[in-house]
């Protein structure tokens, strides 16, 4: 099936774009892009400030949508497969697969979604190029957001899978069949799309006319979204001087972003927040992550997952964050605990104030970042003050019980043991949000045995435990059959 568009001129707003993606669920192949025709067509959206900016704001719609295998399920997906969340075998038999470290190429998530958002910016990227009427305030700053959105997609796709195709057109001609590009070349696009979107995007955060600036909301990626993407990006491909200063840089902007108090942290007006992305419009919900997490009942069909007791028993004497964003429910004698940084779960058909959105980017990550980087980099005692800073704002008062909660970390660790100790403080702080900790364990060199992954050595234990049977070759998601019946050029990861 060809991947068509709809007729551009009724592309004002985001609404028409949230059809233009739902349509594409039934295509068989993400590169299957519009024909000549359409795409001629298509480019009117490009004579108007209004539509143009629309094509660009229904990707932030649609990539919070509230439904299984689309982006915010990405932090269900990746916490199963790690140590995050327990699985009933209740619902979907994709969480079973996910949960026993099982998937086969039957599975399809995120793939072809995140193809469909790379098409669109694109396609933007395109039409800014060509002839339009655009102001140049809203191409410089829609080129960096085309840019930055980019790069996060890839991001995701080359963490899950490895080697993962490269397009960067919308002819179909160049992409009908299209190899998988060595990761090491996508890591480059990524950087050279994010550098690209720190030099293009201001300083400010945009209403949705990407001129007025907002002062209430931080929906759309600034210079600094830009620099905080950058950081995880060089963090993750051993570049640590440049993780260093790209999270320096954001760290400095003292006047924009601070450190929230733990209840604070994921409210629309958190100072904490680099970048969020608002849920698509429904009057009763606010984040796919609450109606999926928050447990009212035991877990079952809609709600099929609970916090693992591992990650529950993680957390230290006196930290607040277990008391904050981990919730409980009782059934019986069994006692079920759920993720609850997001707190306010969708009422049915009732109208809600919408007071959190979906969390993209923060500051607590940027100083994980430069604190991984810098251990990395030889300078420990630096590392060991961002997470000395982290732990401060979780540390809750002293009491009889525990006098002294949440103790400083020493300046005076061994490496191995800086780097256990920042593991750890990740693990606790960025719990479900977006597959952290299962990018960690796989990003990460042993411990006991720097030749392997840090998942190799933790995961056979954790995944026996969950029914499954660990092999480093689970490390990475496979490419869906589908797929590889319509890219003769395409190839499976192995052991799938």
């Amino acid at each position: 099936m060809k991947f068509i568009l709809i007729n551009r001129r009724s592309l004002v707003f985001a609404l028409p774009f949230l059809a233009l993606l739902g349509t594409a669920t039934s295509c068989k192949k993400f590169v299957t892009v519009p024909t000549t025709a359409a795409k001629v067509d298509g480019a009117e959206v490009f004579q108007s400030n209004a539509a143009a900016i629309g094509l660009m704001t229904g990707v932030y719609a649609n990539a919070t949508r509230n439904s299984e295998g689309y982006f915010p399920y990405f932090s269900i997906a990746a916490g199963l497969s790690a140590d995050e969340l327990t699985a009933y075998g209740i619902g979907s038999p994709v969480n079973t697969a996910l949960y026993a470290n099982n998937l086969t190429n039957t599975f399809t998530y995120f793939w072809s979604e995140f193809y469909k958002y790379i098409y669109v910016t694109n396609q933007i990227l395109e039409g800014i190029a060509g002839p339009n009427k655009l102001s140049p305030d809203v191409i410089t700053r829609l080129s960096g957001e085309a840019k930055f959105t980019r790069a996060l997609f890839y991001y995701y796709l080359v963490t899950l899978h490895g080697d993962v195709p490269v397009v960067t057109a919308t002819d179909y001609t160049q992409n009908e069949q299209k190899a998988r590009t060595p990761e090491a070349q996508v890591y480059q696009l990524i950087i050279s799309d994010l550098q690209d979107a720190e030099n293009l995007l201001g300083p400010d955060y945009t209403n949705a006319d990407l001129e007025t600036v907002s002062t209430t909301t931080r929906l759309r990626p600034n210079k600094w979204a830009a620099a905080a993407l950058l950081a995880r990006v060089y963090l993750q491909t051993g570049d640590y001087p440049n993780a260093i200063a790209e999270a320096t840089k954001v760290i400095s902007q003292t006047d924009t972003y601070q450190l929230e108090t733990l209840a604070n942290v994921f409210l629309v007006t958190s100072k904490e927040a680099i970048l969020q992305f608002q849920p698509t419009a429904n009057s009763s919900w606010n984040t796919y992550d609450a109606n999926i997490f928050i447990l009212t009942t035991p877990p079952g069909y809609s709600n099929p997952v609970s916090l693992s007791n591992g990650l529950y028993n993680a957390f230290e004497d006196g930290d607040s964050r277990k008391t904050s964003w981990v919730g409980s429910f009782q059934s019986g004698s069994t006692t079920y605990y759920f993720p609850y940084k997001y707190k306010v779960r969708n009422t049915g058909t009732a109208a809600i104030p919408l007071t959190e959105d979906q969390m993209i980017l923060r500051l607590a990550e940027q100083y994980l970042i430069r604190a991984e980087a810098s251990i990395q980099n030889g300078d420990i005692a630096g590392g060991i003050a961002d997470l000395n800073t982290i732990r401060a704002r979780a540390r809750a008062a002293s009491t009889t019980d525990v006098p002294d909660p949440l103790p400083a970390l020493s300046s005076t660790l061994s490496k191995n043991d800086a780097l256990l100790a920042m593991e750890h403080e990740r693990q606790v702080e960025l719990f479900t949000e977006l597959g952290d900790r299962w990018l960690t364990l796989k990003r990460l060199k042993g411990l006991s045995n720097p030749g392997i992954a840090r998942a190799d050595e933790i995961m056979p234990i954790i995944s026996t435990a969950k029914g499954g049977t660990w092999s480093t070759d689970d490390q990475l998601y496979p490419i869906s059959l589908t797929e590889l019946n319509s890219d003769s050029k395409l190839t499976q990861n192995p052991g799938y």
